[in-house]
Parts: C-alpha cells; sequence; structure tokens
C-alpha cells in the first residue's frame, strides 16, 4: 500500500470515527435528553446503500436536479456498500428506487494511457477506511492510481475534486456518457475549448414498453487546462485521439508537473446544454465582479453543508440515545432528497409535450415522482415541513397534465413510466387539498384533471397509460384477472382508495354530484372479498376475480396471486378509508383486532420489542410472497399498524411502531427493503414522532407513543409545533396513558392536520402499561372514515 493511500486513509479514517463516535458535537450516548445543534452530525448517507435499500452515498442538497454519487455497478444497485471496487462518480441519481436509473454522466480519474475505456478496464479498488458521506460531501480514496476523489454539489451542479498522487505526470479524466445505470438509447460529447458539454438519453424504466425516454445535458469547465483530447463512440472501447466529438465519451489530458487538484464544475439541465452552462455559471459563480471566477471546492461545500443544516433544523428532537438520533435525522435526511427541481435557473423546463415551458417566478418545477411509493408517506413529510413545496409539486403534476393529456403515476425526467399500479396521483393530491395547500383555481383544475382519470382510459397511442384498467373496474366494480393475472385485485383496491379520495375533494369543493358518484366506490374492496376462504384460523379475505365473477381458485392466501408485492394477508387492510366496512367483512372490530395480533405476531412484540420485527416479520427486501406476517419493507402494509385505532386497543399501535423501528439502524443495510425515494424512511420518522396519516387524503393524523421526549417541528413559513412526551424513548414498550391538544385534554386517536398546527402544542402523557389506558378507546373516539365514504359527509370533511 502506498504511503500516499495510507496517509489518506488514516486521515479521513480518523474523521469518520470521530463522526461515528460522537466526537463532532454528538453525545454518548448515556447523556440526559438534549436538543440537536446541528442535525448533520447524525446523518448516515451511507445507511441503505444496498441492493435492498438503494440509497446512494454522494452529495447533494434538499431536492436537488444533482445527485453527486460514486458508482459501483455491483448487483442491482449504482452503489452497492459490499461492492470493493468504483467505477467512477456520476452527476445524477435516485435515492432507493428498485428498478436501474440515473449514473448520468460519469467521471473517472486516471493515470497513464487509457486503450480500453470500459469501466470494468479503469475501475479502482476502494476501502471504506477511506471514505467520507456527510450531507453534501463525499470523499474517497482510489487505490489504483493513488486519487484521493472529493465530491459536493449545488442544486444543479456537481463539483468535483481528484487529487492525484505526488508528482503524478499523465493525468487523465475519463467522461463517460455510455455507460449509465439502465438503458442507454443516445449519447453525445464535445470537446469545446475549455469546455466538455453533452448529454445523455436512458429510459426503459422498469421495462417500460412505451417510450419513457429522458434526456440530461451538460456542460463541464475545468480548474486546470486541457492538454489532450481522445474519444469514443458507442461500441468502441479504444479513445481516438485528437476527435473532440464522439457519442460514447471523452478522455482528458493535462500537461505534466501540475501539482493542484484537478476540479470540474458539472451544470446539469433538463432542456439543452446552454440551461446547462447557464446553471453552472449562476450557481457556481462567485457574483458580480469575479471575471467568471467559480467559487471554491470548500466554498460550495461549506454551501451545501449549510443548506442541509437549516433544512434539517425544521425539526428538533431532543433524546438522551444516539442511536434514535442517527436513526431519526437520517431518516429526515432520505425523505428530504426527492422530487427533484427541474428547471434551470431562469425558470424553463422541459414539458411533456416536447416543448420548454418556464415556471412562474418565485414556483419550482419538479420531477422523479414516484407517487405509488410517496403518496402513503413522504408526500405528508413534504406538506409539513414545506407547504409551498408540496403546493408546486401539486403544480407540477397539474403541468404534466396539461401537457400530457393525462396525470402521471410515475414520472422519471421529461417522461411517464407507468411503473408500479392503481392511481397514487389521486391520494397524492387530495393529501395536499385537505391540508389547504391549494388555492381555489389549483384545486379546481385539478379536480377536474383528476376526474377524468377517475371516469375515462387514454386511447392505446397514448405514452400516460393512466388508469388503463378503468372500463372493467366502472363496469365490474373489480379487474378480472385475465386483464393482468398479477395485479388484478391489488389495483382495484387501490383505485378504490383513490376515488374515495377524490370523494373527499368534492365534498369539500361543494360538487356533490361528483361526490355521490364516487361515494359507492369507496367501499369497492368488498367486491373481491371471498368470505369463504380460510388462513389461518380466519375466513374471509380478498382474492381476485375472473370475467364471469368466480374467484380464481389459489392454492394458499399466501401466495400472492393477484397481488402487487404482496399477498391478501397483507393487502386486506388497504381499506382504510371505511374501516368500519372493512372490519364487518372480517367479524366486527374485535375479530379485525385478533387477525392484526395475528400479523404482527403481537405477543412476541410484547415480549421483546428489540427483536420481535427481525425474528417474526417479512424483512427479505423482495420476500412479498409466502407470508402472512407484517411486511414493513413495502408501502401497501405501511399504514397498517395504524388499523389499531379502529379497534378497542389503540395503544398496540406504539408496539407495533417500536418493534419496526428496531429494523432502522445506523449501518449500510439499516433501510428495510428500497426506501423508494424516501417513502420508507419519511413512515419511519412519522412512526419516532407519534404521528401518521393512515387514511391518504384525509389530513387527519393518528397519534402514537413518540420515540423522543420533545419534537418542534417549524414549517417553512414560521407555523412551530412542538410535541412533548416526557420520558419517551424507543427502546421500551411505552403508549399514551393522557392526551393534551392545544391545552385541551382529549380522547380522540386523532387531529386534522389544520387542527394540528393550529394547536401549536401536543403534550403525551405516556404509561407502560397500554392494556389499562383508556385513551383512544370507544367509537366516538376513533378516526372517522373517509368524507368520501359517508353518505352524509359534512361532517368530517377536512374542509368543512
Amino acid at each position: 500500500m502506498s504511503r500516499f493511500v495510507t496517509r489518506w486513509r488514516t486521515a479521513v479514517g480518523a474523521t469518520a470515527a470521530a463522526v461515528m463516535a460522537g466526537l463532532l458535537g454528538v453525545p454518548a450516548a448515556s447523556a440526559a435528553p438534549h436538543s440537536v445543534s446541528d442535525p448533520t452530525d447524525y446523518v448516515n448517507p451511507q445507511v441503505g446503500n444496498t441492493t435492498s435499500g438503494m440509497t446512494f452515498p454522494g452529495a447533494t442538497v434538499p431536492f436537488g436536479m444533482v445527485q453527486n454519487s460514486p458508482d459501483t455497478n455491483v448487483g442491482n444497485a449504482a452503489y452497492n456498500y459490499e461492492a470493493t471496487t468504483l467505477t467512477g462518480f456520476s452527476q445524477v441519481h435516485l435515492s432507493g428506487i428498485g428498478c436501474p436509473a440515473g449514473s448520468w454522466v460519469r467521471i473517472m480519474p486516471t493515470v497513464g494511457a487509457v486503450t480500453d475505456t470500459s469501466l470494468s478496464a479503469n475501475m479502482s479498488e476502494f476501502s471504506h477506511d477511506t471514505e467520507v458521506s456527510r450531507p453534501g460531501y463525499y470523499g474517497v480514496t482510489l487505490e489504483k492510481h493513488d486519487i484521493r476523489a472529493e465530491l459536493t454539489s449545488t442544486t444543479r451542479t456537481g463539483v468535483d475534486r481528484f487529487t492525484y498522487a505526488d508528482g503524478e505526470r499523465d493525468r487523465k479524466l475519463i467522461v463517460n456518457v455510455t455507460d449509465v445505470w439502465g438503458q442507454t438509447f443516445a449519447g453525445d460529447v464535445k470537446v469545446v475549448g475549455d469546455k466538455i458539454q453533452g448529454s445523455v438519453t436512458s429510459g426503459s424504466f422498469c421495462g417500460a414498453d412505451r417510450p419513457s425516454r429522458y434526456t440530461l445535458h451538460f456542460s463541464m469547465t475545468l480548474s486546470e487546462p486541457i492538454a489532450g483530447v481522445a474519444t469514443w463512440n458507442r461500441g468502441e472501447k479504444v479513445p481516438v485521439a485528437g476527435r473532440t466529438a464522439a457519442t460514447g465519451g471523452a478522455v482528458l489530458s493535462f500537461a505534466p508537473g501540475g501539482k493542484a487538484p484537478v476540479v470540474t464544475h458539472t451544470g446539469v439541465s433538463y432542456t439543452s446544454v446552454e440551461g446547462a452552462e447557464r446553471n453552472r455559471v449562476a450557481e457556481l459563480s462567485k457574483g458580480p465582479g469575479s471575471r467568471g471566477k467559480l467559487k471554491s471546492f470548500d466554498t460550495v461545500r461549506g454551501d451545501a453543508h449549510a443548506v442541509w443544516k437549516k433544512q434539517l433544523r425544521s425539526v428538533r428532537v431532543s433524546s438522551d440515545s444516539t442511536d434514535d438520533l442517527k436513526t431519526f435525522y437520517t431518516e429526515l435526511y432520505h425523505g428530504l432528497l426527492h422530487p427533484s427541481v427541474a428547471q434551470d435557473v431562469d425558470g424553463t423546463y422541459q414539458g411533456f409535450d416536447g416543448k420548454p415551458h418556464k415556471v412562474a417566478p418565485g414556483d419550482d418545477y419538479y420531477q422523479m415522482l414516484s407517487m405509488w411509493d410517496t403518496y402513503r408517506s413522504q408526500n405528508q413529510l413534504i406538506a409539513l415541513l414545506e407547504p409551498k413545496r408540496a403546493t408546486d409539486i401539486a403544480r407540477s403534476i397539474l403541468a404534466i397534465y396539461e401537457q400530457g393529456g393525462w396525470v402521471p403515476r410515475w414520472s422519471l425526467g421529461q417522461a411517464e413510466t407507468n411503473a408500479t399500479s392503481g392511481d397514487p396521483v389521486t391520494p397524492f393530491i387530495v393529501t395536499l387539498y385537505s391540508r389547504g395547500l391549494l388555492d381555489d383555481e389549483l384545486s379546481a383544475k385539478l379536480f377536474a384533471a383528476l376526474w377524468k382519470n377517475v371516469n375515462e382510459v387514454p386511447p392505446p397511442a397514448t405514452d400516460i397509460k393512466a388508469r388503463e384498467f378503468n372500463p372493467d373496474y366502472l363496469a365490474r366494480g373489480f379487474i378480472p384477472s385475465e386483464r393482468i393475472p398479477g395485479e388484478a385485485a391489488s389495483i382495484g383496491l387501490e383505485y378504490s382508495l383513490a376515488d374515495c379520495a377524490l370523494g373527499t375533494m368534492a365534498v369539500g369543493l361543494g360538487k356533490s354530484a361528483e361526490a355521490d358518484a364516487l361515494q359507492p366506490r369507496c367501499d369497492e374492496f368488498a367486491h373481491i372479498w371471498n368470505p369463504d376462504i380460510e388462513s389461518k384460523g380466519y375466513t374471509g379475505f380478498p382474492q381476485v376475480r375472473a370475467a364471469d365473477g368466480s374467484f380464481v381458485p389459489t392454492d394458499a392466501v399466501v401466495n400472492g396471486k393477484g397481488f402487487k408485492e404482496g399477498t391478501a394477508w397483507q393487502y386486506q387492510w388497504l381499506g382504510q378509508q371505511d374501516p368500519e366496512a372493512l372490519f364487518r367483512l372480517m367479524g366486527g372490530a374485535d375479530e379485525a383486532e385478533k387477525r392484526l395480533d395475528t400479523f404482527f405476531t403481537f405477543p412476541a412484540v410484547l415480549d421483546d420489542v428489540s427483536t420481535a420485527a427481525s425474528k417474526h416479520w417479512v424483512t427479505g427486501p423482495i420476500d412479498y410472497n409466502g407470508h402472512f406476517e407484517f411486511n414493513p419493507n413495502n408501502e401497501p402494509d405501511f399504514h397498517a399498524p395504524w388499523m389499531y385505532a379502529w379497534t378497542d386497543s389503540p395503544w398496540k399501535t406504539s408496539a407495533v411502531t417500536r418493534a419496526q423501528r428496531a429494523l432502522y439502524t445506523d449501518t449500510y443495510n439499516g433501510i428495510p427493503g428500497n426506501d423508494d425515494l424516501g417513502a420508507s424512511s419519511a413512515m419511519g420518522a412519522f412512526a419516532m414522532l407519534g404521528l401518521f396519516e393512515a387514511q391518504p387524503g384525509t389530513g387527519n393524523y393518528i397519534f402514537s407513543a413518540p420515540m423522543f421526549p420533545k419534537a418542534v417541528i417549524t414549517q417553512s413559513d414560521g407555523t412551530r409545533l412542538t410535541l412533548n412526551a416526557p420520558g419517551a424513548k424507543s427502546s421500551v414498550n411505552q403508549y399514551i396513558d393522557k392526551l393534551t391538544v392545544g391545552g385541551e385534554k382529549t380522547g380522540r386517536s386523532w387531529i386534522s392536520h389544520h387542527d394540528l398546527l393550529a394547536a401549536g402544542t401536543v403534550d403525551f402523557k405516556l404509561t407502560t402499561d397500554g392494556a389499562s389506558s383508556g385513551w383512544g378507546r370507544g367509537s366516538e373516539n376513533q378516526p372517522p372514515a373517509m368524507p368520501g365514504a359517508e353518505e352524509d359527509p359534512a361532517a368530517t370533511s377536512p374542509m368543512g
């Protein structure tokens, strides 16, 4: 091992160890509860860096266009902590996605002649001992050529600093637009004077059968003059010296004798190379009078840290547990990475009609909308902490509708991927409406878009599939197995939830005819309920049906036939829009509670909250089938712990959320399942705070016992909410004994978003004897059904 690597390993390893040990202001685990000053000290971006969690360790800012991060491309992840080699550093990544996308515009420093441009020929071994991963910064040593690589970013630019070993005379950089994580359809790179510019077109996310292509443009400058250029085309391995333009990439050489690090400044854009250049100049320039000089790497790094510190201080929690602080702030960090700002600094963005558009001054346009994942948790987190941003996201969805003709389901870049299933955009939008984040004009336009979505179907040639199974669903009340065997039952359940959410919006807007039309659809889950099928001593479960109305035979309730990424046991709870009606199918609330106890293996949760989940629940990352137990890894079960709110034992939710907390750890595999653009992390963060919207679209939170003695939430507009729970911790089972909201005692287990913020303070009195607590019990204290499900919904309208 060279002295250069050893020097970096010693210095950086010591820094990393200091972070982990709490020497950068992180107190010992046994200290008294305290309020966090700099939350970034508790964030570990390497949590979830596996082929399961699929997060990335690199540098970004909240909701950034750029995610400047290393690539290993080993297994089903752009970066896999278990890999031993790196293949470069790319400008765009997506956090926690389950299909390949990203690793666009890859830069790899190297030394000596480059005769083979493949990733395998130029990759380098590395050690985690030399890695430092912090919000807004990443560093590592490439051992092959003793190069220290450091990354930071702004919203639309990536800045890389490469320090070569002392005395190295043959320094090179490889800029690769061919090799991405996923499919490449086109690329180009051109060296023009001191600039490197080009684009990469990728697509077919998750095997999309429509075009779903998206193009990223870039403009790069270097801190050192380029002494030589060689380029290669797609399909070639050997670069051609002197050629300055090609379709695959470029190899850049520098004059011998340079001692300063080589710094790259890369602006990106989804509109044009010119847009990328404007972004780079605007965000990296020192400002007027600087004569084109750019900010230093360390200045950009400091700015990124400051942005993250301010963002994460929107929730200030107090705790004597360093582990809980690390888990929470890492969850919060991951929950605030996406969606991504998509417009250039001049407001221009590429629309779904293939044309450039401009956002209104002061607004942002967003893309990377994974709504099947995020409508259940991460959308609510943004709405709570960043209401203006949430409104801009809603405006972005309206723009997609106006330019593309239909609302999206999973939009990536400038295209709809049609990935996942159901109708996630409807509860996503109604969640924001129910919080009062949409003005009258925006509400009216979005309702019209969603009304079209729930009642019509796009023409066959349309790129956006929307609710393609509407004809069967509207005619029969269910989707027959013949139409889509693997998902027919679950899509119908998702449609029903979405229809009920839209009915809630119709009630709030005073659209009685539309509300009346949607109300019967709220209980469509009953149409696929087979009252005769048995499992684990219980009778009656959802089951996929054939076109003739018969239930499709199944050898077991746990085999997953007809359900996307789950089983009938796990999907039976996806009727939370009307829990009373759902529970009647199960034999009543008492029987439903017994099912929940079986589902969560509840006796084990009481016996040992720290190990119950890992021993008894579904913990394999894609282990969807063959199980009756709770699957905390996947979105359809996110709300299930809060279904106890409609039973006589609402206290049990708090035990389940603590057992689930044990699955989130400060390690590279510390997220159960894909994080899905922050969905899993956001759910975990809400659980630790003691709030969760189990009925997306209502704007109602259900309470559970917090895991922090105190949490202060400050919205971007300055509105403040304080949650006090003296003695709270995650390591023991605790339950709500008494609850005071805004100075008034209450037995209600739920509260609207509006009332919560108006109250300003919630005081929890906790107990370790949940069974003896009377709090939350009784129908008068249970959350209501969605207003859209009520025959007379006025009393429960979130906007009433």
